[in-house]
């Protein structure tokens, strides 16, 4: 992903981005578009961070969340995979509260939720 290189890397820009490859979160395989280093500036100032995830982490996150009662759309499960990854990596606070936001209503992604369910 182009942010997440842009950002591990400390560029201010984010770095050419190379054609999208197909994905089941296809709402976040474009590219950033012209705000790409306003996100860099706001992931630094907040000391926010970016992790990366896989088609697989993605799709686990679909189950996981459905099994839950939370019908989303595989972008918006980007969200959840993100969580588990940071958690497992240890980038959160072990005493703080974190806010998912879940936005992407699995309803219009049926076909690429029935793929993955």
């Amino acid at each position: 992903c182009a942010l997440y290189n842009s950002f591990i890397s400390g560029a201010d820009e984010i770095a050419e981005v190379p054609p999208p490859q197909p994905s089941l979160a296809d709402g976040l395989a474009a590219s950033p578009g012209i705000h790409g280093p306003e996100l860099l500036r706001a992931l630094r100032a907040s000391k926010g961070t970016v992790v990366a995830v896989t088609e697989d982490e993605i799709a686990a996150g679909v189950g996981n969340l459905g099994r839950a009662g939370f019908c989303v759309e595989p972008t918006t499960a980007v969200v959840w995979a993100g969580l588990q990854r940071a958690r497992n990596q240890r980038l959160l606070p072990v005493d703080g509260v974190v806010a998912v936001v879940l936005s992407g209503n699995g309803l219009k992604a049926a076909q690429a939720i029935d793929g993955v369910l």
